[in-house]
């Protein structure tokens, strides 16, 4: 039976009635009834983990007594000598708080500690190391961290010395925000209670048989219980979007969602809409990344290339072929027909705050996550469609291959990039979106339970 599993099988009185524990281990008589918790973790930001921190501390009121120690994302990421000091000064003071707190659970994204991955390592380090018992929330996960030998030597081969180094800095960046983590829990398992919480069983599966981790809990992420998804489909309609508003009521909304970010894949949707009828429009909910804004840039690169994209100009990349001449000239004049200027079918949303950007996904005909496969290994956005029961279509990459192994024949897939195929699933799906969710913010809270319960009694 997998963690999880025993995690639902557990009764919930089990899991209230938890002893308490002093922050050295040892019961204690005179303390409340309910364990104390600290989530450290970004909170209050633009942030994905930051919104899921939010629904976690409403959860787990009833379980544990809740304190979120916000990580300060101004200082944690500043690069400047001074910047870091002060970072390194706020890890310090977060450091000397937890000793107070039963357990520490710690929402893993290294690029939340710092934006260089050994500081951030070192960082996570001396919070590991303060706490009396830690769980690990992942959010991030390498799983591979040799060193890219062969595509090192093709790319030197062929005088790319840029994709050389770029190999060698995501190599880093692996050994430093995977292994030496996973190092690092398994040290401090031999001093305090450790546990782990991934996403997927894919994560599980790692931890547990190459790097014998015994305490190790799954879930995908979860946020809305069901009241609040129906509230929002009754709040939901066009006329709350004023650029939505005017539309005829025969426009089809296919929307896509998050910071506008090139691994987001939204070049793929807007190719997508020229292979779709004239009344289905793309609808970009989300801004640029507040991370991704530069000092006096005109406009952020990958924006301009989505915009580009819409306004049918650069011409869409055709790989050279061997085909006949006539063929040739066929697949231009269609090349030239696909290029046309469809930006009045692109409409964007801007930055909302997340009951808007909710209600932006009710009143889509379909939700789309075209997103490029870079590791990640959670998803909010498409969590919060599966809950609102919306349709949803996305990337065949291992996060959402991982997710459907959860909430199976729930969404369609479509070939990463492949926007041919992406129009298809829109216009002919197999899923039922319908479908009760077998995964929900019940079964999250009692994973959280069980991962500290299993602490408690070691």
């Amino acid at each position: 039976m997998s963690n999880l599993l025993q995690a639902q099988a557990t009764s919930p009185s089990a899991i209230v009635d938890l002893k308490p524990f002093s922050g050295n281990g040892l019961p204690t008589e005179d303390r409340p009834r309910k364990p104390t918790l600290a989530i450290i973790s970004t909170y209050g930001t633009l942030c994905g983990i930051a919104g899921y921190t939010h629904r976690l501390e409403a959860y787990l009121s009833s379980r544990f007594h809740i304190e979120v120690l916000p990580l300060n994302q101004a200082v944690l990421k500043s690069e400047r000598p001074r910047g870091m000091k002060l970072g390194n000064r706020h890890i310090a003071e977060l450091a000397q708080l937890l000793h107070q707190y039963d357990f520490v659970n710690i929402q893993y994204e290294p690029g939340t500690l710092a934006s260089m991955p050994d500081l951030a390592y070192k960082r996570l380090k001396k919070l590991v190391k303060a706490a009396p018992a830690v769980s690990v929330t992942f959010h991030t996960f390498r799983f591979d961290d040799r060193l890219p030998i062969r595509p090192l030597l093709r790319h030197l081969a062929r005088g790319r010395l840029r994709g050389a180094a770029d190999e060698l800095f995501e190599w880093r960046q692996s050994k430093w925000i995977g292994t030496k983590v996973f190092n690092l829990l398994k040290r401090q398992r031999k001093k305090k209670p450790v546990s782990l919480i991934v996403h997927t069983a894919r994560e599980a599966d790692f931890l547990k048989m190459e790097h014998g981790f015994t305490n190790v809990f799954e879930h995908p992420l979860a946020f809305l219980t069901e009241p609040e998804a129906a509230a929002a489909h009754r709040a939901a309609s066009r006329a709350r979007f004023p650029e939505l508003a005017s539309l005829p009521p025969d426009i089809k909304l296919i929307g896509v969602f998050g910071f506008i970010s090139t691994y987001k894949g939204t070049i793929t949707a807007v190719r997508a809409l020229r292979c779709l009828p004239e009344n289905y429009h793309l609808v970009i909910f989300g801004g640029v990344h507040p991370q991704e804004i530069r000092n006096k840039e005109e406009i952020n690169e990958y924006l301009h290339r989505v915009l580009g994209e819409a306004f049918g100009a650069p011409p869409f990349e055709v790989e050279p072929t061997n085909k006949p001449r006539r063929a040739m000239a066929a697949l231009q004049n269609k090349q030239i027909k696909e290029r046309e200027n469809i930006s009045h079918r692109v409409h964007f949303m801007g930055s909302l705050d997340d009951s808007e950007f909710i209600k932006g996904m009710c009143v889509c005909d379909a939700t789309v996550f075209p997103y490029l496969e870079v590791g990640q290994t959670s998803s909010g956005p498409i969590s919060i469609a599966i809950e609102l029961g919306c349709r949803v279509v996305a990337a065949r990459n291992h996060l959402f291959t991982q997710l459907a192994r959860y909430h199976p024949d729930r969404f369609d897939f479509f070939e990463i990039g492949n926007h041919q195929e992406l129009a298809a699933r829109i216009l002919h799906p197999y899923a039922s979106p319908d479908r009760p969710a077998r995964y929900s913010y019940r079964s999250n809270v009692e994973t959280y339970c069980a991962a500290h319960q299993a602490m408690a009694r070691v």
